[in-house]
């Protein structure tokens, strides 16, 4: 663990590490090869940390109490998964480009603009009941997005490019409030 103040710098770190820093911390990341793991966990209803990442991550965890835990400073690109275990992130009028699978109960808020974008073919919202902004189905060929939990929508639901078909699994509820 590497506990850090404001306008501290990282930089030369592999593998798996985990940054601690103070509950008003901002947090930039730069990476040039992608980042592997990128996971938020925060035990009281501090303020929020501000992300701002200019390179791609496979797996984004937001995991803790607090509204919102994480707010978006920057576009964020997912490839794997976005997992809302716990807690709140805001997308802060930026887009979350996830090209994997969303799980988790936590909870997304939109500003305007702002969205979860799921990109390419044959995504999934895998588990738990979470609750979401803005969310986006876009494909450029047809597709099929799968719904394999119970989440509302408290925002807009969009199919962009050739994004034509959603599938509710069995006994599954979907909940629009936007």
């Amino acid at each position: 663990t590497l506990t850090f103040g404001p306008g501290t710098a990282v930089s030369g770190m592999s593998g798996t590490n985990f940054l601690t820093g103070s509950a008003t911390s901002d947090l930039a990341i730069t990476a040039t090869s992608g980042i592997g793991t990128l996971y938020f966990e925060q035990s009281d209803a501090g303020t929020a940390t501000t992300v701002g990442v200019s390179d791609n991550i496979a797996t984004f965890t937001v995991n803790g109490t607090g509204a919102p835990l994480v707010t978006l400073g920057s576009d964020v690109s997912i490839s794997t998964t976005l997992a809302l275990t716990a807690g709140t992130i805001s997308d802060g009028g930026h887009v979350i480009k996830n090209n994997g699978k969303i799980t988790g109960t936590g909870t997304h808020t939109s500003s305007v603009g702002g969205m979860i974008s799921m990109i390419g073919l044959n995504k999934s919202i895998a588990n738990g009941a979470a609750t979401y902004g803005n969310l986006d189905f876009n494909s450029g060929v047809a597709s099929a997005f799968t719904m394999a939990a119970d989440p509302t929508i408290t925002g807009n639901l969009s199919f962009t490019g050739a994004s034509n078909k959603l599938t509710i699994g069995t006994n599954r509820t979907l909940i629009l409030n936007g």
